[in-house]
Parts: structure tokens; C-alpha cells; sequence
């Protein structure tokens, strides 16, 4: 559903000009998490819009965006940043729930695409460069 909302975001903001973009990432959900928790964690999505700054707003949740979002990837759109994307082969049971526990969940500013060097990223395979 949070992908639906992204998108819908998206073409509205496009439509009036604004550039953005869609984030592909994890929503931490408990806000007040104790360092080393183990909590379940949950893929979401939401978007970032160009206002001389990116400025990130979950439309799922109605929100800005917050410590508690944990960015993965970014793109035009849900192909580009998929949360989880691979081949899987062999014996084995595939389990589908995954979790992680909070080290150290404090806001850390981000870094600027303008102040990114290409020495941030490095090409894989497909030519896309990744950081």
C-alpha cells in the first residue's frame, strides 16, 4: 500500500513541476526502541520532492520524514529501488519476516547529492553506480 501512496505522491508532484523522487527503505516501528531491541521490521516507501533542499514526507503515514525511516535506495520509482531483489536457489525454508536490532537510532544529517564524490560509489553490472 505505502508503494501505492508513493506513487500516487509522485505523479502529483511531477505534475506540478516539482522534481521528486521515491524512497525504498524500512520503517523502524517502535519510536521509543531501546538500543539492542530486536524489533520485526517492516519494507515501506515514501518520497523526497526538490524545495531547494529534498525534503522527505511518507504519505502512507501522513508525516515528514523521520529517525524512525531507514533509506535503502532511491529512484524514479518502485523498479529502480526495490527493497529486496535477487534470485534465490537451493534447499532450505525461505522466511519472509525480517527484523534487526536498534544500535543507535539518532537523527544523522544527510549527505547532499552535490556533496557526494564519485569515490561514494561504485558500478555494479548493470552500469548503475551505487553507493
Amino acid at each position: 500500500m505505502c508503494q501505492d501512496y508513493a506513487h500516487l505522491t509522485l505523479v502529483l508532484l511531477r505534475s506540478m513541476g516539482i522534481p521528486s523522487r521515491y524512497v525504498s527503505g524500512y520503517l523502524h516501528p517502535k519510536p521509543d526502541a531501546a538500543v539492542d531491541d530486536t524489533v520485526a521490521g517492516e519494507s515501506h516507501a515514501w518520497v523526497e520532492a526538490w524545495t531547494g533542499a529534498w525534503w522527505g514526507y511518507d504519505p502512507t503515514n501522513a508525516v515528514a520524514v523521520n529517525e524512525q525511516h531507514v533509506s535503502v535506495g532511491i529512484g524514479r520509482d518502485y523498479a529502480d529501488v526495490p527493497p529486496l531483489k535477487g534470485i534465490f536457489s537451493g534447499a532450505g525454508q525461505l522466511i519472509s519476516k525480517s527484523s534487526w536490532r536498534s544500535h543507535v537510532w539518532r537523527k544523522v544529517p544527510r549527505i547532499s547529492v552535490e556533496s557526494r564524490t564519485n569515490a561514494d560509489f561504485h558500478a555494479t553490472g548493470s552500469g548503475q553506480a551505487v553507493r
